[in-house]
């Protein structure tokens, strides 16, 4: 009798390691699929970003003229470059230290020029808490400035 419980352990003891060895691929394929979803979504805004941030980073330096040439042809259409540069002067003292990334996002729709949104964080020379929005279309296969925003962070 002791020979047939001694058979009963051995071949319960090889599932217990067919159970563990699934769930650790389980595992280790949703850790993957996360990971290729974060790659995905980085390289997808990846883009925006680069634009939204040079926008950014001229506006801290008070480079109108360079935040201006990244608008897009609407929103040339809506800001005189004359009162834009007004306001980067004024902004830009108060804006120039470091941000965080705090979004992004991108979306697109048959017919329509894809769109973007990337949100920002920072504490201004003032010490006050900014949330700075930039908002992007692509036009002619290259993403620009279509409007922003900044208001105290909440």
């Amino acid at each position: 009798m002791s020979e047939t419980n001694e058979s009963l352990i051995e071949v319960a003891q090889p599932k217990k390691k067919f159970y563990q060895k699934t769930w650790g691929k389980i595992l280790i394929g949703v850790v993957l699929a996360i990971g290729l979803l974060i790659f995905i979504t980085m390289a997808a805004t990846s883009g925006a970003v680069k634009v939204s941030d040079r926008f950014l980073n001229s506006m801290q330096a008070s480079n109108a003229s360079d935040a201006y040439a990244l608008f897009s042809s609407e929103a040339k259409n809506n800001v005189d470059s004359g009162d834009f540069s007004n306001l980067v002067n004024q902004i830009g003292p108060v804006i120039n230290t470091e941000e965080k990334t705090t979004g992004r996002e991108v979306s697109s729709e048959t017919g329509k020029n894809s769109t973007a949104k990337i949100s920002y964080e920072l504490t201004g020379t003032d010490n006050v808490k900014y949330t700075i929005i930039v908002e992007l279309v692509k036009e002619n296969d290259e993403w620009k400035v279509l409007n922003f925003d900044s208001s105290e962070a909440k």
